[in-house]
């Protein structure tokens, strides 16, 4: 076992090294989306269309469930369905990123954090394709002003922030225990549900901590709010920034430490 500084040094000259090699993350994260569409007819448009099926499903369908059938309410559901989509796909998919490329990991030389990156590419190209329809549901109801749009593509910095770290940790653990990927794929169902992606915090009355306590709610919050009009809840970029600061430190020291063995993982 490394000691905590040697871990710390060692992870963050891989990370370092990963960032500066692009050639190896940038376009093959690319590619690696736009051949999953390779002799289709729509291509990436099928995940414009799917998405704007599950807008339009939730909202259609909750908006007289809930009492607030307006465009307003629609573009709450359109800015939570598609910056969850994100989270959840990034999560669920990050199990699974280093078996994915076991044979490039066992015959090349390369930092294996490069591998996460090229992930995380592969995944915000995936959401670019979900622009669209946030894009038509802003039109219909109220367009942001500048600012707002600065403020809500801040808090969407703050989540690709996250995406470094929390890719890396997945990654790892996906790799080392098989059992990870299901675990994780069933606890983000889950969690769907418990996140207020289609429902407002507010609706929970003296239940609304049980929102608060969940840190998606909060990574929501700095990007979904902006867009609306409403003010970011207090506490939510706390949460943001102490997550970040707090994962980024455990996954330089984690990574430093176990990057070595993912070969006899594999």
């Amino acid at each position: 076992m490394r000691s905590l500084g040697v871990a710390f040094a060692v992870g963050a000259s891989d990370i370092v090294r990963s960032f500066r090699r692009t050639s190896l993350w940038a376009t093959p994260g690319w590619f690696d989306f736009i051949l999953a569409y390779r002799r289709t007819l729509l291509g990436p448009f099928w995940e414009t269309v799917a998405m704007a099926l599950w807008v339009g499903g939730l909202g259609v369908v909750f908006s007289y469930s809930l009492g607030a059938g307006d465009t307003q309410y629609l573009a709450y559901v359109s800015v939570g369905v598609v910056v969850w989509f994100y989270m959840s796909s990034l999560a669920t998919t990050s199990a699974n990123l280093f078996r994915s490329k076991d044979s490039l990991i066992l015959s090349t030389n390369n930092p294996s954090y490069t591998y996460v990156l090229r992930h995380i590419v592969a995944s915000m190209a995936r959401a670019l394709w979900h622009v669209p329809v946030l894009v038509a549901v802003l039109a219909m109801s109220a367009w942001p002003s500048p600012l707002q749009m600065m403020l809500s593509v801040l808090g969407g910095a703050g989540i690709l922030l996250t995406s470094l770290w929390v890719a890396a940790l997945i990654g790892l653990a996906g790799t080392r225990f098989a059992d990870a990927h299901h675990g994780l794929s069933l606890a983000m169902r889950f969690l769907f549900f418990a996140t207020p992606v289609f429902w407002r915090a507010d609706a929970l009355g003296g239940r609304s901590m049980i929102a608060k306590a969940n840190p998606f709610t909060h990574f929501l919050d700095v990007v979904r709010a902006p867009l609306l009009g409403e003010p970011v809840a207090d506490g939510a970029w706390t949460v943001v920034l102490a997550t970040n600061a707090v994962g980024i430190v455990l996954t330089v020291l984690i990574y430093g430490q176990y990057n070595r063995r993912l070969v006899f993982w594999l």
